[in-house]
Formats: structure tokens, sequence, C-alpha cells
């Protein structure tokens, strides 16, 4: 199981590709990340923020589109699928 800073500091983080492609959808609504929720959310996915996934998880609250009748979780994911609060390896 990979640490939290292994997933974290990578090469080439996704969260600029994100941040362009948000940007040329203005009917998506971001929301404000919870930063320790991101990274527990980012541990327990097990993918880096090199990933679309991860820059979502760790860099944004979610996203809401179409008004608000479809949300995308980010750092709020681990609640939502009620992750345990510490991650299990196995």
């Amino acid at each position: 199981m990979r640490d939290i800073d292994e997933l974290i500091t990578v090469d080439d983080p996704a969260r600029r590709e994100l941040r362009a492609a948000l940007a040329a959808a203005p009917s998506v609504r971001v929301l404000p990340p919870d930063e320790q929720e991101g990274r527990r959310g980012l541990l327990q996915l097990q993918v880096t923020a090199r990933s679309t996934l991860g820059a979502l998880t760790l860099h944004t609250g979610g996203l809401l589109l179409d008004s608000g009748w479809l949300r995308i979780h980010g750092s709020g994911l681990g609640r939502v699928n009620r992750f345990p609060a510490v991650p299990d390896p196995a």
C-alpha cells in the first residue's frame, strides 16, 4: 500500500488538465475541497494525483452539473462511500 506522499508527489499531476477542462465547461460548478477528506480519499483509492480521479478527489469538493441535478463527488468521496477511517491494506 502506497503512503499519501507517494500518491501526491508525482511527475505531471493532472490538476492543470482538470482545471482547463472545468474552465471550458461553464455550466459546471466546482465545490471547494476538504483537504483532509481529499487526502483520506486518495489514500483509500490508492490512485495518484497524476490521474484525473486523483486530482478530482484531492483538489475539489466535487462537481455540480445540470443545475445541481448531478453531483460528482471529490474530496467527500470517502464519506459518501463510507470508507473506513483507517485504510485497510487487505
